[in-house]
C-alpha cells in the first residue's frame, strides 16, 4: 500500500512540473538573455601566408540565422584577430531592442593578423525588431558594425561588413 501511494505522489508530482513550465513555443519566459554557444575556426592562414585586413579576396561579412526556441546564431566570417590571440571570446547583452555583441582576444602574442570565424547563438529573443551592435576588442572603441533583424523563426540573412 505504501508503494502505491508513493508512486501516486511521484506521477501527481510529475504532471504539476510540466504543466507550468513553458509556454505555446518552447521557451520558458523568465529564461535571461544569454550567449549559449561560442566557437571559432581558429586562425585560417598563418606565417607568411597571412593577409592584411584589407585583402578583399576573403570578404568579411555576418551569418544570422534563427535556430529555434528564441535564438539566433551569428557567425562573423573572416574578421581578424592577432595570430597568437589567446582565448577568442564573444560577451552579448540585450538593452531594450538592441543587441551588443563584444567580440574579444586574450593577449596579442605575436606581430600579425589573420582571419578567423567566430560563432555564437543568442537568445531568447521575442517575434520583435532589434538592433544588432559588433564591438571588436572594447565597447569603448565604437561599433564595429551596425545592422536590424526582425526576429522570426523563419530569420536568415547576411551583411557585409563594408556596407557599415
Amino acid at each position: 500500500m505504501k508503494r502505491f501511494f508513493l508512486i501516486s505522489a511521484v506521477l501527481m508530482m510529475v504532471c504539476f512540473v510540466s504543466s507550468c513550465s513553458s509556454d505555446s513555443d518552447g521557451k520558458s519566459d523568465d529564461t535571461p538573455f544569454q550567449v549559449k554557444t561560442v566557437a571559432n575556426s581558429g586562425c585560417k592562414k598563418t606565417g607568411s601566408e597571412s593577409r592584411a585586413a584589407n585583402d578583399n579576396t576573403n570578404p568579411e561579412y555576418i551569418e544570422y540565422k534563427a535556430i529555434g526556441n528564441g535564438y539566433l546564431s551569428l557567425n562573423h566570417v573572416n574578421t581578424y584577430f592577432n595570430c597568437q590571440p589567446g582565448e577568442l571570446n564573444i560577451q552579448a547583452t540585450l538593452e531594450g531592442n538592441e543587441i551588443k555583441i563584444l567580440e574579444t582576444e586574450e593577449q596579442a602574442l605575436v606581430k600579425c593578423i589573420c582571419p578567423y570565424d567566430l560563432y555564437c547563438e543568442i537568445g531568447p529573443l521575442k517575434n520583435e525588431k532589434y538592433t544588432i551592435v559588433v564591438y571588436k576588442k572594447t565597447l569603448e572603441d565604437g561599433a564595429y558594425a551596425r545592422f536590424s533583424i526582425s526576429y522570426s523563426n523563419t530569420l536568415s540573412g547576411k551583411v557585409n561588413t563594408d556596407d557599415f
